[in-house]
């Protein structure tokens, strides 16, 4: 079993904007699971709120792929809670909100960033410092706590 974080370039409307203020290319950030020879993509997205699907292939979408150390019981936990929250609502006003370093949350709307950081962090693997709603795609494309693509380390 193993747990990856998806760092997508210009995905989504709003890719632009959270690009340009982040200063970065990374606009949207996901979960993919491998478990059970299957792999499952769970996302938030605009328009469609927390989804999951089969992951997409590297030519159809920009990516980078991060694994996640997790231990086989925290990718289980990690799956069952992101699939509880199949059906919620994508939060608009949480992209901006973040910007504003907000204090509070709703379970029932989540925006791609705080739903990663959120997931991560409620199976004892916090990826930073911050509370998840505080957490932007970039910031979690450059969490230490991530393990890079073997092309971006110089390892074969």
């Amino acid at each position: 079993m193993k747990c990856f974080v998806r760092c997508y370039t210009g995905q989504g409307s709003g890719s632009n904007l959270i690009q340009a203020w982040e200063r970065s290319d990374i606009s949207h950030v996901s979960l993919v699971f491998h478990m059970h020879g299957s792999a499952q993509e769970i996302e938030s997205i605009q328009k469609k709120g927390v989804i999951q699907h089969a992951p997409h292939k590297a030519c159809h979408k920009q990516f980078i792929e991060y694994a996640v150390p997790l231990t086989d019981e925290q990718i289980i936990d990690a799956h069952i809670l992101a699939m509880s929250f199949i059906g919620a609502k994508y939060d608009y006003t949480g992209v901006v909100s973040f910007l504003l370093h907000r204090t509070k949350h709703s379970k029932d709307k989540w925006f791609c960033s705080e739903f990663v950081a959120y997931i991560l962090l409620k199976v004892g693997y916090a990826l930073s410092r911050r509370i998840p709603w505080l957490e932007s795609p970039e910031s979690i494309s450059s969490s230490y706590r991530l393990i890079a693509p073997a092309d971006e380390i110089g390892s074969a």
